[in-house]
């Protein structure tokens, strides 16, 4: 068994708050090796192991998850071409991922975390990203657990000149999930879109810890998270943006709606924006709210009660995110989850 922490912040509060990171007991007897990831296209098998931005998760876990998984599994995209890969994880399964997109290839990875009988009941993923110049890269996570399955992705990108990286992650269910993304925005002209849809419920914990480093010129960042948080359930978002010596002309923004159908849960959330640089825009915000009583009436007098109310409120939420996915037969996966959930 391991006690180690993880989702650090990198400008740490007062511990008191309960915010600065994560705390996990884990198991490495009870993991072993994921399915092979399936790829769309053509790629190499094999890239040079040059990752030098760590994961969101932090070194403790990936320590953790290098002694599970000694080898990482490599693919590259090849030059302005287009590979997709589908990464399919159950629980009692761990993989580490690297992945190069090729100077103007888009490559785009599919993750999707579910459950299984499996008695372990934990996920665990590393995934690390080199954009090379020009390249495209979509990640899109679904994370889909059980009510006793904890999920823990750690993602690490670098990004070359004129690249993109979008993100988005989704979480439809699972007792405990930790996530985020630690991004280096290191090339000119280089942007990041993130997007994370949630729903909390039950006892569910959330744990987000995102940062996006500036470091070349005129980079751009976006993070909006976005969800509901009901009965029990406790959330943190942790997003930080950190504009570097050098980083002119970038701009970060960060922002997050929040809606709160109990008065059991609890909300936690930390924006920070550092900056080492003048001449940069860095703006936060957050929306937190709760469900009128006025607008609750409303709905339920249209023929549907509070909690059918609540299932549209939250599939609306969730579907907003399809766009963003670039992969069809994922869409319709996702639809049909969403559809089974408010029968």
């Amino acid at each position: 068994m391991d006690n180690i922490q993880i989702n650090r912040i990198p400008s740490p509060t007062w511990n008191r708050l309960g915010v600065n990171h994560a705390a996990l007991t884990l198991n490495a007897q009870l993991l072993c090796p994921a399915r092979p990831v399936m790829t769309d296209g053509n790629c190499r098998r094999e890239t040079p192991a040059e990752f030098s931005v760590p994961g969101s998760a932090g070194p403790a876990f990936e320590q953790f998850i290098a002694s599970v998984i000694p080898v990482a599994e490599q693919f590259s995209s090849l030059p302005e071409d287009t590979l997709i890969l589908r990464d399919l994880m159950t629980a009692g399964q761990a993989r580490r991922l690297h992945l190069r997109a090729a100077r103007g290839s888009r490559l785009i990875l599919l993750s999707r975390y579910q459950t299984s009988p499996d008695p372990a009941h934990l996920i665990l993923e590393e995934i690390r990203i080199l954009a090379e110049p020009g390249s495209h890269v979509s990640v899109v996570q679904i994370l889909d657990g059980d009510e006793q399955d904890r999920i823990v992705t750690s993602l690490g990108a670098d990004a070359g000149n004129g690249s993109k990286i979008d993100v988005t992650q989704i979480v439809l269910g699972g007792s405990e999930n930790y996530l985020g993304g630690n991004i280096l925005l290191r090339g000119t002209g280089c942007s990041l879109d993130a997007a994370v849809n949630y729903l909390c419920c039950l006892d569910h914990v959330l744990d987000m810890n995102w940062t996006v480093i500036h470091s070349g010129e005129k980079t751009n960042s976006r993070i909006n998270a976005q969800g509901i948080l009901n009965d029990r359930s406790r959330k943190v978002f942790r997003g930080t943006i950190e504009f570097l010596k050098g980083a002119s002309g970038s701009v970060g923004d960060e922002t997050e709606d929040v809606m709160l159908l109990s008065d059991e849960v609890r909300n936690q959330t930390v924006p920070v924006i550092l900056c080492s640089e003048e001449n940069v825009q860095g703006n936060h915000g957050a929306s937190i709210g709760r469900l009128s009583d006025e607008l609750l009436y409303y709905l339920q007098s249209r023929g549907p009660d509070r909690e059918d109310v609540i299932r549209i409120l939250t599939a609306a939420r969730l579907l907003s995110a399809i766009r963003r996915i670039p992969d069809e037969e994922t869409v319709r996966w996702l639809r049909q989850r969403l559809s089974d959930e408010e029968t």
